[in-house]
């Protein structure tokens, strides 16, 4: 098995700084130490190497419910101008099979910021290093069941599901990648979507991640999500989403 593979592997931190390459990491599981420093050294070479990444950020985590390789989660940000600087998340499978990938743009970080911040460029790093440093902590990762107190709900979060749902019944009928850019007004069609997804299929996703294991992150301005695997849908699907 992957040494990285176990659930609960630890995670790792590396950040650019901006003058120059430093990197960071902790470590709370001394059981695969040497395992998790080369991790650390492959990390930090990638970084190093790639040019147009300013932050870079990994974890291993059981999060398809198969208790066996955990899967990877990968933030980065790139060194791209302010005004399309831009953080990436993905999740990925033990084989680099891509389970997740949401995009934002870093300045999303400062929308309750006071005025004029988001156009401080070193505001906006330190508010990006700030949310990306910590977007991997423990407490982003909960059982599924735990997931509607963040949406404000008390069972469910089923508005979530039904526009995450229909979102991708969009890209099927546009023949879109599952998990790229959405064209300039595709929500108004995926508010047609939403319509016809029926109660029937959001009951049985909520009853299947409830015991799942889900991944909580923050995306910026009023984006808050917790997206756990679904079985019957074959892939991660947004079960919360909130201010």
């Amino acid at each position: 098995m992957n040494p990285h593979a176990r659930k609960g592997a630890r995670t790792t931190l590396m950040a650019l700084a901006l003058l120059g390459c430093s990197g960071e990491g902790s470590d709370s599981d001394t059981s695969a130490v040497s395992a998790n420093e080369t991790a650390v050294r492959d990390i930090a070479a990638s970084v190093a190497a790639s040019s147009d990444l300013r932050w870079r950020q990994d974890a291993y985590r059981e999060l398809d419910g198969d208790d066996e390789n955990a899967e990877r989660l990968v933030a980065t940000v790139g060194k791209g101008p302010l005004d399309s600087m831009t953080v990436r998340l993905e999740i990925r499978t033990s084989k680099d099979g891509l389970l997740y990938r949401h995009e934002w743009p870093a300045v999303a970080y400062m929308k309750y910021a006071r005025a004029g911040s988001a156009r401080d460029s070193a505001a906006v790093l330190r508010a990006t290093e700030r949310e990306v440093g910590k977007i991997f902590a423990d407490s982003a990762f909960i059982p599924g069941s735990a997931a509607p107190r963040y949406s404000g709900k008390t069972e469910a979060d089923l508005d979530a599901i039904r526009y995450d749902v229909a979102e991708q019944e969009y890209r099927v009928s546009k023949s879109l990648k599952r998990w790229g850019p959405l064209p300039v007004g595709a929500y108004d069609e995926i508010n047609v979507f939403a319509r016809s997804v029926s109660t029937a299929r959001i009951q049985a996703i909520v009853a299947e991640t409830r015991n799942m294991p889900a991944f909580r992150y923050y995306a910026g301005g009023e984006e808050t999500y917790v997206i756990a695997w679904s079985p019957s849908e074959g892939r991660m699907v947004r079960i919360a989403a909130c201010c």
